[in-house]
């Protein structure tokens, strides 16, 4: 018989996973990956999104 999941089970697992999402997307190398960093001072612009651009984070 399979094991059944508790609520207690599924929190765990969904605080899991939000901690490792914080902490890639936190991090220089996640910011880097998936984001087009640009070190502030940058000046204000409005951007044209294409398909395929990446986010922008300042």
């Amino acid at each position: 018989m399979a094991a059944r999941s508790t609520p207690n089970d599924i929190d765990f697992w969904r605080m899991l996973k939000e901690l490792t999402l914080l902490g890639y997307f936190g991090s220089e190398v996640g910011i880097k990956a998936c984001y087009d960093y640009q070190p502030v001072p940058g000046k204000l612009e409005n951007v044209k999104w294409e398909k395929g651009m990446k986010m922008i984070a300042y």
